[in-house]
């Protein structure tokens, strides 16, 4: 599989993960969970396996984008194509487009070039300069897949699921590109560094933003949270000087977050600009500097 049919997977895996969980906080006690739990997995496994492979077709790279007739003959597989497969057709359209706007003929990421992407993250980020662009892109995915499963028909109950894991999968496809700002637009790290005297030692440092399929990638001493946030908790008292110099004091045995740093800030920063310091322990014997620059700078 090429680099970018690799990443395009990896991206729509990932955000399966989040879609499962934006859609157990969509239903608050199902009348059926059981039937509820066996039909979104159907929806998350059927899905994924489309994007999948639409993400591996020649449609991505080839110069022109295919016709919805001749998606909704190859859904038809050799006999005339019906409503549903039109249905279908129009989903895989608005999939199709939405990867040639990051992988497209126009884009050089396949690992024969030497240019290939480490991570979708990087590639999400170098694809869409601004949030609006990337919802721009992401919508007609959403209007064709709601629609998708509006005109399935069904039980009720179905329905409801069905549309259910649609808005779950939009939301999700939100959230990515706040995980990928952070990891393809920042570097952010962690230092934890010990009273030694009257002087502190470094303990520990830990890149918080490393590539979400980086095997070696830790949560760190704080962590970015499911909005992309970056927050804290500890289980000992802390104050905390976070990057609008805003002290906020949290007392032993409070693991609630701290937010040190919204996900909506855009500005460059100088390059390395610690965004908060945290001393923490009885004696406050410690300190947590969190680091981060950008990388465009």
């Amino acid at each position: 599989m090429s680099n970018f049919a690799e990443l395009l997977v990896s991206f729509e895996t990932h955000c399966a993960v989040l879609a499962r969980e934006e859609f157990q906080q969509s239903f608050d006690g199902p009348a059926d969970p059981e039937s509820t739990r066996i039909q979104s997995e159907a929806l998350f496994r059927d899905y994924l396996a489309r994007c999948t492979e639409l993400a591996g077709s020649d449609h991505i790279r080839a110069r022109y984008a295919p016709s919805l007739e001749e998606l909704a003959k190859s859904r038809a597989r050799g006999i005339s194509p019906g409503k549903e497969a039109l249905q279908e057709a129009k989903v895989d359209v608005a999939i199709i487009e939405f990867y040639r706007h990051i992988f497209g003929p126009h884009v050089t990421a396949d690992a024969s070039s030497g240019q290939a992407y480490p991570d979708w993250q990087t590639a999400i980020i170098k694809a869409f300069e601004t949030k609006e662009q990337y919802l721009q892109a992401i919508q007609p995915v959403a209007k064709a897949y709601r629609n998708q499963m509006r005109k399935k028909g069904g039980l009720d109950s179905f329905v409801a699921v069905a549309l259910k894991v649609t808005d779950a999968y939009e939301r999700a496809r939100e959230r990515m590109l706040e995980a990928g700002s952070l990891v393809g637009r920042y570097l952010i790290s962690s230092e934890l560094w010990e009273s030694q005297g009257e002087q502190y030692g470094l303990v520990k440092r830990v890149d918080l933003n490393k590539s979400l399929a980086d095997v070696s990638r830790k949560s760190g001493f704080v962590c970015i949270d499911r909005r992309g946030d970056l927050v804290h908790s500890y289980h000992l008292a802390s104050t905390v000087k976070n990057w609008r110099e805003e002290t906020i004091s949290s007392p032993e045995g409070d693991l609630g977050p701290v937010l040190l740093v919204p996900h909506t800030f855009e500005q460059h920063l100088n390059e390395p600009t610690p965004v908060c310091l945290i001393n923490f322990g009885k004696q406050q014997n410690y300190k947590l500097k969190i680091v981060l620059h950008s990388k465009n700078n």
